[in-house]
Protein backbone atom coordinates (compact mmCIF):
# COMPACT_ATOMS: atom_id res chain seq x y z
CA UNK A 1 0.00 0.00 0.00
CA UNK A 2 2.89 2.40 0.77
CA UNK A 3 4.16 1.92 -2.77
CA UNK A 4 0.75 2.89 -4.14
CA UNK A 5 0.37 6.20 -2.32
CA UNK A 6 2.37 9.31 -3.12
CA UNK A 7 4.12 11.17 -0.28
CA UNK A 8 2.22 14.31 -1.23
CA UNK A 9 -1.13 12.60 -0.72
CA UNK A 10 -2.88 14.02 2.38
CA UNK A 11 -3.46 10.44 3.63
CA UNK A 12 0.20 9.42 3.37
CA UNK A 13 0.92 10.01 7.10
CA UNK A 14 -2.21 8.07 8.08
CA UNK A 15 -1.13 5.09 5.96
CA UNK A 16 2.38 5.29 7.43
CA UNK A 17 0.92 5.32 10.95
CA UNK A 18 -1.33 2.36 10.16
CA UNK A 19 1.64 0.41 8.89
CA UNK A 20 3.59 1.17 12.07
CA UNK A 21 0.68 0.17 14.32
CA UNK A 22 0.09 -3.04 12.35
CA UNK A 23 3.76 -3.97 12.76
CA UNK A 24 3.49 -3.25 16.49
CA UNK A 25 0.42 -5.51 16.75
CA UNK A 26 2.22 -8.21 14.75
CA UNK A 27 5.14 -8.17 17.20
CA UNK A 28 2.82 -8.37 20.20
CA UNK A 29 0.92 -11.29 18.69
CA UNK A 30 4.17 -13.09 17.83
CA UNK A 31 5.35 -12.79 21.44
CA UNK A 32 1.98 -13.99 22.73
CA UNK A 33 2.17 -16.96 20.33
CA UNK A 34 5.56 -17.82 21.81
CA UNK A 35 4.04 -17.87 25.30
CA UNK A 36 5.15 -21.00 27.07
CA UNK A 37 7.63 -22.21 24.46
CA UNK A 38 10.91 -23.31 25.98
CA UNK A 39 13.46 -20.54 26.25
CA UNK A 40 11.31 -17.70 24.92
CA UNK A 41 9.76 -16.33 28.11
CA UNK A 42 10.48 -17.43 31.66
CA UNK A 43 6.88 -18.08 32.69
CA UNK A 44 7.64 -20.49 35.54
CA UNK A 45 9.83 -18.37 37.79
CA UNK A 46 7.87 -16.03 40.01
CA UNK A 47 9.01 -12.66 41.32
CA UNK A 48 7.27 -10.16 43.59
CA UNK A 49 4.81 -8.12 41.51
CA UNK A 50 6.74 -4.93 42.29
CA UNK A 51 9.90 -6.53 40.84
CA UNK A 52 8.05 -7.47 37.64
CA UNK A 53 6.83 -3.88 37.27
CA UNK A 54 10.34 -2.56 37.94
CA UNK A 55 11.74 -4.93 35.28
CA UNK A 56 9.27 -3.48 32.76
CA UNK A 57 10.26 0.08 33.71
CA UNK A 58 13.99 -0.62 33.45
CA UNK A 59 14.02 -2.79 30.31
CA UNK A 60 11.10 -1.50 28.23
CA UNK A 61 10.66 2.21 28.99
CA UNK A 62 12.65 5.29 28.10
CA UNK A 63 12.15 7.15 31.37
CA UNK A 64 15.63 8.27 32.45
CA UNK A 65 14.43 11.83 33.05
CA UNK A 66 11.51 10.79 35.29
CA UNK A 67 11.11 9.59 38.84
CA UNK A 68 9.15 6.32 38.81
CA UNK A 69 8.10 5.19 42.28
CA UNK A 70 6.71 1.67 42.78
CA UNK A 71 5.16 0.99 46.18
CA UNK A 72 2.95 -1.47 48.02
CA UNK A 73 -0.03 -0.03 49.89
CA UNK A 74 0.45 -1.02 53.56
CA UNK A 75 -3.34 -1.02 54.02
CA UNK A 76 -3.58 -4.09 51.77
CA UNK A 77 -5.53 -6.99 53.24
CA UNK A 78 -2.99 -9.56 52.03
CA UNK A 79 0.75 -9.52 51.22
CA UNK A 80 2.00 -8.61 47.75
CA UNK A 81 1.76 -11.66 45.51
CA UNK A 82 4.47 -13.14 43.38
CA UNK A 83 3.83 -12.97 39.65
CA UNK A 84 4.79 -15.03 36.65
CA UNK A 85 6.03 -13.17 33.58
CA UNK A 86 2.81 -13.57 31.61
CA UNK A 87 3.11 -11.79 28.25
CA UNK A 88 -0.46 -10.48 28.52
CA UNK A 89 0.27 -8.73 31.80
CA UNK A 90 3.69 -7.51 30.67
CA UNK A 91 2.33 -5.97 27.45
CA UNK A 92 -0.62 -4.35 29.19
CA UNK A 93 1.56 -2.86 31.93
CA UNK A 94 4.13 -1.74 29.38
CA UNK A 95 1.51 0.12 27.30
CA UNK A 96 -0.06 1.74 30.37
CA UNK A 97 3.31 2.74 31.81
CA UNK A 98 4.50 4.11 28.44
CA UNK A 99 1.44 6.36 28.31
CA UNK A 100 2.11 7.64 31.84
CA UNK A 101 5.80 8.22 31.05
CA UNK A 102 4.97 10.05 27.82
CA UNK A 103 2.56 12.48 29.49
CA UNK A 104 4.31 12.89 32.88
CA UNK A 105 6.17 16.08 33.61
CA UNK A 106 8.53 14.61 36.19
CA UNK A 107 6.92 11.71 38.07
CA UNK A 108 5.03 8.44 37.68
CA UNK A 109 3.70 6.59 40.73
CA UNK A 110 2.73 2.93 40.74
CA UNK A 111 0.86 1.67 43.81
CA UNK A 112 -0.03 -1.99 44.33
CA UNK A 113 -2.93 -2.79 46.65
CA UNK A 114 -4.21 -6.29 47.35
CA UNK A 115 -7.43 -7.74 48.66
CA UNK A 116 -8.32 -11.39 49.08
CA UNK A 117 -9.89 -11.43 45.61
CA UNK A 118 -8.09 -8.73 43.59
CA UNK A 119 -4.82 -7.00 42.88
CA UNK A 120 -5.17 -3.31 42.07
CA UNK A 121 -2.30 -1.53 40.33
CA UNK A 122 -2.73 2.24 40.17
CA UNK A 123 -0.52 4.11 37.70
CA UNK A 124 -0.62 7.89 38.02
CA UNK A 125 1.40 10.70 36.51
CA UNK A 126 1.82 14.43 37.06
CA UNK A 127 0.98 15.35 33.47
CA UNK A 128 -2.08 17.15 32.07
CA UNK A 129 -4.46 14.23 32.61
CA UNK A 130 -6.97 12.82 30.16
CA UNK A 131 -9.15 15.22 28.19
CA UNK A 132 -12.91 14.79 28.57
CA UNK A 133 -13.17 13.57 24.98
CA UNK A 134 -10.47 10.93 25.43
CA UNK A 135 -12.00 9.77 28.75
CA UNK A 136 -15.41 9.36 27.14
CA UNK A 137 -13.98 6.88 24.62
CA UNK A 138 -11.02 5.41 26.50
CA UNK A 139 -10.19 1.85 25.51
CA UNK A 140 -11.60 2.27 22.00
CA UNK A 141 -9.13 2.21 19.10
CA UNK A 142 -8.42 5.49 17.31
CA UNK A 143 -9.03 7.44 20.53
CA UNK A 144 -6.18 9.89 21.10
CA UNK A 145 -5.40 13.51 21.75
CA UNK A 146 -2.07 13.27 19.90
CA UNK A 147 -1.76 14.69 16.42
CA UNK A 148 0.80 14.76 13.65
CA UNK A 149 3.48 12.48 12.37
CA UNK A 150 4.47 9.76 14.80
CA UNK A 151 1.32 10.17 16.86
CA UNK A 152 -0.31 7.03 18.14
CA UNK A 153 -3.98 6.35 17.71
CA UNK A 154 -4.95 4.70 20.97
CA UNK A 155 -4.23 1.14 19.90
CA UNK A 156 -1.90 0.50 22.85
CA UNK A 157 -4.66 1.23 25.36
CA UNK A 158 -7.12 -0.81 23.29
CA UNK A 159 -4.70 -3.77 23.23
CA UNK A 160 -3.95 -3.43 26.97
CA UNK A 161 -7.68 -3.41 27.78
CA UNK A 162 -8.33 -6.43 25.57
CA UNK A 163 -5.46 -8.44 27.11
CA UNK A 164 -6.51 -7.64 30.68
CA UNK A 165 -10.17 -8.41 29.99
CA UNK A 166 -9.12 -11.79 28.54
CA UNK A 167 -7.65 -12.58 31.98
CA UNK A 168 -10.83 -11.59 33.82
CA UNK A 169 -9.52 -8.16 34.82
CA UNK A 170 -10.46 -4.59 34.01
CA UNK A 171 -8.88 -1.18 33.56
CA UNK A 172 -10.45 2.06 34.78
CA UNK A 173 -9.22 5.44 33.54
CA UNK A 174 -9.65 8.78 35.29
CA UNK A 175 -7.86 11.95 36.31
CA UNK A 176 -6.25 12.17 39.73
CA UNK A 177 -7.62 14.47 42.41
CA UNK A 178 -4.53 16.69 42.04
CA UNK A 179 -4.41 16.41 38.23
CA UNK A 180 -2.59 14.03 35.97
CA UNK A 181 -3.84 10.79 34.51
CA UNK A 182 -4.74 7.83 36.71
CA UNK A 183 -5.18 4.26 35.54
CA UNK A 184 -6.47 1.50 37.82
CA UNK A 185 -5.71 -2.01 36.66
CA UNK A 186 -7.72 -4.71 38.48
CA UNK A 187 -6.60 -8.32 38.21
CA UNK A 188 -8.10 -11.39 39.89
CA UNK A 189 -5.89 -12.67 42.71
CA UNK A 190 -6.28 -16.18 41.27
CA UNK A 191 -3.83 -15.18 38.50
CA UNK A 192 -1.13 -15.00 41.17
CA UNK A 193 -1.88 -18.23 43.06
Amino acid sequence: MMREIDKTNPHYEDVLLLRTEIERCRLILAELDDYGEAGTIDVETTVPLSVLIDEICVTRLDADNLDIDISFDPRSAVPMPDARRRPEIIHALEDLLKNAVEFAESRVDVVIRCTISDVKITISDDGPGFSGLVLSRVGAPWNTSRKGRGAHRGLGIFIASTLIESLGGSILYDNGAEGGGEVNLLLPMKLFD
